[in-house]
């Protein structure tokens, strides 16, 4: 008798568990596709209206490191002249970080070498890590920086010709977990 109660006990925590979890899968879905349909709506932005929120992004941060997600890296032009007048690449250079770590593609045309080249000569103490395997490239641009011991990172990726959408992520290593803040 003890053992058959024992039995009833555990199914019925096991159908708790159960029910429990399907309502937070449940939950998970429901915000994932309201929060989806809501960030489609707010969160795009035209590459004109994008320099604004990267270079504020940017300019908070303290200047020790300053990671970059830059693909070709040709979000700052295609040439040396087109560089020259990009908000992001001037507002970068005027920053004066200790290091700039640029995660991007092998430079393969000469177009490409000039511009990477190009910004090896304006910015010191830049490292260029090439991604490996080369596809691994997961068409996400943005920036990595630290502020007050605790990593922000903003995201954005291409959505349409000349339309963005944009993530910021606040990342508080020392908590173990991550808050989601979308906006500028």
């Amino acid at each position: 008798m003890g053992m058959n109660c024992f039995s009833k006990k555990r199914i019925l925590n096991q159908t708790i568990l159960q029910s429990a979890l399907f309502c937070c899968v449940s939950l998970l879905l429901y915000f994932f596709f309201i929060h989806e349909k809501n960030l489609i709506g707010n969160f795009q932005y035209k590459t004109s209206q994008l320099d604004p929120v990267v270079n504020k992004f940017t300019s908070n941060a303290d200047k020790n490191n300053i990671k970059l997600l830059a693909g070709d890296i040709n979000f700052f032009g295609n040439s040396p002249s087109e560089m020259e007048s990009n908000a992001q690449y001037n507002a970068l250079r005027k920053e004066g970080f200790r290091e700039i770590q640029i995660l991007c593609w092998k430079p393969i045309t000469n177009d490409s070498k000039i511009r990477y080249g190009k910004i090896q000569n304006d910015l010191t103490n830049v490292e260029f890590r090439y991604y490996n395997p080369p596809k691994a490239d997961l068409k996400i641009r943005g920036r990595l920086k630290t502020l007050n011991n605790v990593t922000h990172l903003l995201m954005y990726n291409k959505i349409a010709s000349d339309c963005m959408r944009l993530w910021k992520l606040i990342l508080p290593i020392q908590m173990g977990h991550y808050i989601v803040i979308y906006g500028s």
